[in-house]
């Protein structure tokens, strides 16, 4: 019987291939293009509607994007307090570009219910740190709102100044009259060129008698009658001359501009009030904090002794 010598086993460990680096470029720019085409129309809309205001086609894309970011930052109140004290400079810009494109003042409603959440929700803060730094921050975005309203609010009623005066009431002189009376005419009934405007009157007619005729007897038997007659009496009628005034009422664009020009005053009012808010509250806390540290240094020095 033949028999086979033994083969050897081998018990090293058979290597294990590690893909290239070729193949992991490859890898790595499959992966990019599939990320990129997924956050393509992520990065279209975030672009098409950073400028957008209220009406446009992409404001609700808009005001979608800023809720996710307010959801995704909520794990953090002073961030998120910190966003809402950026989205005020936002409504306000849109407020801005509506009253001055489209002479629409709703833009300013939305702003100052964007301003009044964001004070509420820095005063809740517990950090005293935090809750100073972003009430002070506030307090300087309102300065610079106030200052903005006050330069819309002057052009606002410089356009009323002007759409007004655009519809001055324009008056036409009256009718040139002449001293000469017209041919077949008594010369009575010539206006007198010294007539002022102070006596006009209403027509005054003048009325010449009119004939009587008289009767003569003949010595015959028949009666025969003559008349005479003066000329046909004449009307004379002054005319009243009225100065004619054309009177236009006010239009929509001064009624539009005078309710934007209140409204921008009302805003600036309710700012005023929320920075006095701002302040107050500013004020309370400091002194809380010195009452807090005056006792706590109070009790430190009590166990000491």
């Amino acid at each position: 019987m033949e028999t086979f010598p033994a083969q050897e086993i081998s018990t090293e460990p058979v290597p294990v291939q590690e893909p290239s680096q070729k193949s992991l470029r490859k890898l790595f720019n499959i992966s990019s293009w599939i990320i990129l085409f997924a956050l393509l129309p992520i990065t279209v809309l975030i672009f098409l509607s950073q400028d957008s205001i209220p009406g446009d086609l992409f404001y609700p894309v808009k005001r979608s994007l800023e809720n996710v970011v307010l959801a995704a930052v909520s794990v953090n109140p002073a961030t998120r307090a910190a966003f809402r004290t950026d989205l005020t400079e936002t409504r306000f810009k849109e407020a801005q570009s509506l009253v001055v494109s489209k002479s629409n003042a709703t833009g300013l409603f939305t702003f100052i219910d964007e301003v009044q959440s964001t004070q509420l929700e820095v005063t809740s803060l517990k950090n005293d740190t935090e809750r100073e730094k972003l009430e002070e921050k506030l307090i300087s975005k309102i300065e610079e709102y106030q200052t903005g309203l006050s330069t819309l609010q002057a052009k606002t009623e410089q356009n009323v100044i002007t759409y007004q005066f655009q519809e001055t009431p324009i008056s036409t002189p009256p009718p040139a009259e002449s001293n000469s009376a017209p041919a077949g005419e008594s010369p009575t009934a010539a206006l007198n060129q010294n007539q002022t405007p102070q006596n006009f009157l209403s027509p005054t007619p003048t009325f010449t008698p009119s004939p009587t005729p008289t009767v003569t007897s003949s010595p015959s038997s028949i009666q025969t009658s003559s008349l005479t007659s003066t000329p046909n009496s004449t009307i004379t009628v002054v005319p009243t001359v009225v100065p004619t005034q054309v009177i236009s009422p006010e239009s929509m664009q001064v009624l539009e501009q005078k309710k934007i020009a209140q409204t921008l005053k009302e805003t600036k009012e309710q700012l005023g009030k929320i920075k006095k808010d701002l302040e107050e509250n500013r004020k309370e806390n400091k002194e809380n904090r010195e009452k807090r540290n005056e006792n706590e240094k109070k009790d430190s020095s009590d166990r000491n002794k």
